[in-house]
């Protein structure tokens, strides 16, 4: 299963749910997960700076 169409099956997903979703895939290569689901050290460094960025701090901040 590649990494998009996980994305897109949790995309699907949230209008029924409520929740909001993070594309944590959006901005990263295939190159960077070990297994479609797990990234590799590259990849899980860019990630969480991302998630700090766009979205700890807006939660912190109570945004």
């Amino acid at each position: 299963m590649s990494v998009r169409h996980v994305v897109d099956l949790r995309r699907d997903a949230v209008p029924e749910s409520g929740v909001r979703m993070f594309d944590a895939a959006d901005g990263s290569t295939e190159e960077e997960f070990a297994d479609g689901h797990h990234l590799l050290r590259s990849g899980a460094a860019r990630f969480s700076r991302r998630l700090a960025d766009e979205q700890l701090r807006k939660w912190v901040k109570g945004r």
